[in-house]
């Protein structure tokens, strides 16, 4: 399934924890993602995908600290920030993949970008994509 999104119309996705790290850290089409989002749709993000992206960048890439701020200062003036706790997602053993979706759930978004096994076995959940970066290129690129 593939949803429809006309040229001009807002594409709304969150990016994964995941996402957001390999954006900063490697590059490539994670980054290539973000920034298309940034200037072509809109990212939604909670300060739990925030608090959680912080706490691996502390521990696994502490280099990336100077950067991490840089993403911050990007998402607090390009993305929309939603404030989760007001419906209860329990699809995921993986309390933090709940968190992905019910900030998808609540912005309204037609994509989840993720690079977890977990929430892309699921494919599609309530009308949201579940795609990896190369996939949701790919379909941006088709139109």
């Amino acid at each position: 399934m593939s949803i429809k999104v006309e040229r001009g119309k807002n594409l709304k996705a969150v990016l994964d924890t995941n996402i957001l790290i390999s954006a900063l850290v490697f590059g490539g089409e994670p980054q290539a993602v973000m920034h298309w989002l940034v200037e072509n749709g809109s990212i939604y993000i909670s300060q739990d995908i925030l608090t959680e992206t912080r706490r691996i960048i502390h521990a696994k890439f502490p280099n990336f600290l100077i950067d991490l701020a840089r993403l911050e200062k990007l998402l607090k003036r390009d993305a929309l920030w939603i404030v989760l706790g007001s419906i209860e997602v329990d699809i995921c053993q993986d309390q933090d993949d709940n968190m992905i979706i019910e900030t998808a759930l609540l912005g309204r978004c037609q994509y989840i970008i993720s690079g977890d096994h977990h929430l892309l076995a699921l494919k599609c959940y309530q009308k949201i994509e579940i795609e990896t970066p190369a996939r949701f290129l790919n379909i941006i690129d088709q139109w």
